[in-house]
């Protein structure tokens, strides 16, 4: 445990380019941050008092937010690092609509679904599909390659279908990945203990879905084709 949660994670080489990655989820920074600095410039000496409700939730905030930006500036990383904002926002929310309803009325009702929409807007607008219903489709298309290929199909991107199907739990080709480009990798015997004995074919969730780690193990003599949304490299078995 030691060596996957400390050693494998403070090996991780740093971003290069610091800005381009403060960039790309700059709409969520700007919300997961200024929301909270705004708050704290409006409210100012009561939040230090230790009765005030907020005081808790921006102290946990404020401790996690120093892990989440090392790790938003690992390799790896993204915007999933930064979960102290969610500490804070459902409390922050709470007191403030409890504030406006003191002193405007019934007009936090509308208000609370103003913020609901709006947060359900910023949702959607970065979620690759709008979840409208549960996206099964891929799910379900894995799980007929996998019935297609019993115990000869490896899918580097959803190891949990085949361990449901066969029981096995194979490699992940982040996890391979990970362990490559912090210095300790998996070496060509460790990988293939953890495959599919009769292994033949390995399948991914779409064409970009691919690290070079896993082709590798693919056999010369292979043959790629699509099904579905699903690109399949399969070669003769041995």
């Amino acid at each position: 445990m030691w060596f996957g949660v400390v050693e494998i994670a403070s090996h991780l080489p740093w971003f290069e380019q610091v800005w381009v990655r403060f960039h790309a989820p700059s709409l969520i920074l700007a919300v997961q941050w200024g929301a909270p600095i705004l708050t704290m410039i409006l409210i100012r000496k009561p939040l230090f008092n230790t009765s005030h409700s907020l005081r808790l939730p921006f102290i946990a905030w404020a401790c996690s937010l120093p892990l989440g930006i090392i790790g938003l500036l690992s390799i790896g990383g993204s915007t999933n690092n930064l979960q102290g904002f969610h500490l804070l926002a459902a409390p922050l929310l709470l007191v403030s609509l409890t504030a406006i309803s003191t002193r405007i009325g019934n007009f936090y009702r509308p208000l609370t679904r103003a913020f609901v929409v709006v947060i359900l807007c910023l949702r959607v607008q970065h979620a690759e599909l709008t979840p409208v219903r549960p996206a099964l489709f891929k799910i379900k298309e894995a799980i007929a390659i996998q019935a297609h290929f019993p115990e000869q199909v490896w899918l580097p991107w959803s190891p949990l279908v085949s361990y449901y199907a066969e029981g096995n739990f194979y490699h992940s080709e982040d996890g391979l990945y990970v362990r490559f480009i912090t210095g300790n990798p998996v070496s060509l015997k460790q990988a293939m203990t953890h495959l599919p004995p009769r292994f033949r074919a390995m399948a991914f969730p779409g064409k970009e879905m691919q690290w070079g780690v896993a082709q590798n193990l693919a056999k010369p003599n292979q043959r790629q084709w699509e099904l579905g949304e699903w690109l399949i490299i399969e070669w003769p078995e041995d």
